[in-house]
């Protein structure tokens, strides 16, 4: 079991090396900011580092690394792994060897399967971690953390303007974003009942910032997925400085996810694309919808298109506008299935075939 007082220092680490940093304790860094560097990493057990060292290669490998490898290391290639310095922000790098966590040969080293393993272990651990003792110990000093490297970092704390900004600024928020790409429709519809569970007890990435998760979410089609996560009780890791991709603002989480709400539209209408490219169904006798506007919630489902009657030389156009107030699993399982019918103008229309059926998912979760 990984020590808290070493997670704490390395979330501490992460609110201290802010992205604008070239050499955190270079010119950049305040005195205060320096000083706490000092006071966490100086006089290090080796046990200590260790310690350090396997928190941070977690994160490393979870932001910059191989994920498909992190889930399984079975999957470690030797011939195509990077060495940690590769995968390493400069100022994580500079930390490092500056205070003889790792060495340079260990940066230039390359990562093994069994870094891979450790960091499969690590990751449901601090994914799960909320310091809330850590942060009352920072302000009043009455934490149960004990600890002589939190007692050296928080030393002089309430005259510390870094951990007294710390405390409202440096610890997970308490909403989340995590984006999800080439999504099966099953896993969409596993999504669309309140109360549904996801399980991401493993170790997740998410990000504080929702236009990140919505880019990543969009990297492929078919099927999209924004997860909006309500972490009230402010669990995860931060990584966001420590990670070379600093700008996706990360933070590790682990848990279980509840579904208390969800929105879901077709992928073109998201992008508002329109065109050849949106939404439609066809019945057997060749009759085609053209969807313009969908909206499937947990109790209703908005519609509204166009149906194109008849051939090309005697076609006609029907628009409509439709609210159907019905389960929205049972709604999106019927339009998958080809199971879906209407009347418009006194004629039934019955419609077998999804042409096109791309979907963007808006969940909104609660972390249990």
């Amino acid at each position: 079991m990984i020590r808290k007082d070493l997670i704490a220092v390395t979330r501490v680490l992460n609110f201290i090396l802010d992205s604008k940093y070239s050499s955190p304790m270079g010119g950049s860094a305040t005195e205060e900011e320096k000083k706490i560097i000092r006071n966490a990493l100086e006089n290090l057990s080796e046990n200590e580092k260790n310690g350090i060292n396997k928190i941070l290669k977690a994160g490393v490998l979870l932001t910059s690394g191989n994920v498909k490898t992190v889930r399984n290391p079975d999957n470690f290639d030797p011939s195509s792994t990077s060495t940690w310095g590769g995968v390493m922000g400069d100022s994580l790098k500079y930390i490092l060897t500056n205070y003889n966590i790792m060495s340079v040969d260990e940066i230039n080293q390359k990562i093994t399967k069994n870094d891979y393993i450790n960091s499969k272990i690590m990751l449901p651990i601090l994914g799960s971690t909320a310091f809330k003792e850590f942060e009352n110990k920072i302000i009043s000093k009455s934490s149960g953390l004990s600890s002589d490297i939190v007692d050296r970092m928080t030393k002089n704390a309430d005259d510390n303007a870094v951990l007294k900004k710390m405390n409202v600024e440096g610890f997970t928020p308490a909403k989340l974003y995590r984006g999800l790409h080439e999504m099966s429709e099953s896993a969409i519809l596993s999504l669309a009942r309140i109360g549904a569970k996801w399980n991401i007890t493993r170790g997740v990435s998410t990000s504080m910032d929702v236009d990140m998760a919505v880019e990543f979410a969009g990297k492929n089609n078919p099927n999209r997925i924004l997860f909006e996560i309500y972490n009230d009780e402010k669990r995860g890791f931060f990584f966001n400085n420590l990670s070379k991709y600093y700008r996706e603002d990360e933070v590790i989480l682990s848990g279980v996810l509840e579904v208390i709400d969800y929105k879901i539209v077709p992928v073109n209408q998201f992008h508002n694309v329109f065109g050849e490219d949106r939404m439609r169904l066809k019945t057997k006798e060749g009759h085609q919808l053209l969807v313009d506007y969908m909206e499937i919630r947990p109790r209703f489902t908005l519609l509204e298109g166009t149906i194109e009657v008849g051939g090309d030389s005697k076609k006609r156009k029907l628009e409509f506008r439709e609210r159907y107030n019905v389960d929205g699993y049972k709604f999106l399982e019927d339009f998958l299935n080809g199971q879906f019918s209407m009347n418009l103008r006194n004629t039934d229309f019955n419609f077998t075939q999804l042409v096109y059926g791309d979907w963007f998912m808006n969940v909104k979760m609660k972390l249990k």
